[in-house]
């Protein structure tokens, strides 16, 4: 717990200096680096622009996540969906999707209080912009709404929604929460098929079911991408997702790790180091006795691993984190960063 204490310390140092670092003006004196990397973003069929500059952005972490054919490929069905422990029960995709939009209005109306939802978690939410990451669960339906949003404007205000995802900001080269969204049901269905290889882990983990979701009038803005592996690149994003998943009823009586403290870091090196093995991503489920991985997250893309790594401990875990992001940020050379500018160093598969 003190060494976790000590990386979030550690980060939140890094994202106040570097946050005002990024948005102190630079000196009259220093040329200005015309091959630095820009973010700009307006909405789609709009001129009005937002601008974002730093050194350290990657291609990859920003412009290789949204695939539109998987996205519509793997969203909410509109009929009959079983739930997961009571197949004879079902709620229909569309009167989840009635519920979720009626939600969108409330939080725009800047509503604390939703008439047919809980928060479970609203660290990484601005309220005031309304964007962010957003957690909820269905008042009458055994589902979770994880909710996405982002606007022009705060796509290129990294530093606005909390202490870890800018971490995650600095780590990656880029990523937010809205991004590494995008990577957890891909990333779900490869743990999935390496845990189904595996007898010992096959009849002792399960996962929630996941589904994409879009609101019907969704607004779209336009990324672009300057000086990252080409000089101009685009792409267009919706401003609004959300994953909808199964909730799982834990077993608050007994701990998921009991038998052995170190089975999430055994799990996440088996799994290449694809999974997050935080403590808060398994549950102990009351119905079936399983663990179940609720957070699927693709660990590379958050926090910017180029290959496996292995954590002998959590508190190795949290002290090579905290020192990888201080190294990310304060020992790379101008000619290294210009170098993986235009030729990265891929991360690990997705």
């Amino acid at each position: 717990m003190k060494l976790k204490i000590l990386f979030i310390q550690i980060n939140i140092f890094l994202v106040m200096g570097l946050s005002t670092k990024v948005y102190c003006s630079r000196s009259i004196f220093r040329p200005k680096d015309p091959l630095m990397p820009e973010l700009v973003t307006c909405w789609k069929g709009d001129n009005k622009t937002y601008s974002f500059k730093d050194q350290y952005l990657e291609e990859e972490a920003i412009f290789k996540k949204f695939d539109h054919k998987y996205f519509k490929s793997h969203s909410l069905p509109k009929g009959p969906i079983a739930y997961r422990n009571r197949p004879d029960q079902k709620v229909t995709g569309q009167k989840l999707n009635q519920l979720a939009e009626k939600l969108l209005c409330q939080l725009y109306e800047h509503k604390v209080n939703y008439d047919d939802f809980v928060v479970l978690k609203s660290d990484d939410f601005n309220r005031k912009t309304v964007s962010g990451n957003l957690v909820l669960k269905y008042k009458d339906y055994p589902f979770v709404l994880k909710l996405f949003i982002e606007t022009p404007e705060s796509f290129t205000k990294p530093f606005s929604k909390g202490w870890q995802p800018a971490c995650f900001f600095l780590m990656s080269g880029g990523i937010n929460r809205y991004l590494s969204g995008l990577t957890r049901i891909k990333n779900l269905e490869w743990i999935k098929s390496q845990i189904n290889q595996n007898p010992e882990y096959a009849n002792l983990i399960d996962f929630p079911r996941k589904w994409f979701w879009m609101p019907k009038n969704n607004r779209w803005f336009e990324l672009t991408g300057k000086n990252l592996c080409k000089p101009v690149q685009k792409i267009l994003l919706p401003s609004i997702y959300g994953i909808i998943a199964d909730a799982i009823n834990k077993d608050e009586d007994k701990k998921v790790f009991e038998d052995d403290p170190k089975f999430g870091l055994k799990l996440s090196y088996y799994l290449n180091s694809r999974l997050d093995p935080n403590f808060e991503n398994f549950m102990k489920e009351k119905e079936t006795g399983k663990i179940v991985i609720v957070d699927t997250e693709h660990f590379p893309s958050m926090v910017g691993l180029k290959q496996p790594v292995y954590f002998q401990s959590y508190s190795d875990w949290y002290l090579k984190l905290a020192f990888k992001c201080l190294s990310d940020r304060l020992t790379r050379h101008k000619s290294f960063r210009r170098s993986i500018q235009f030729k990265p160093i891929p991360t690990i598969e997705l």
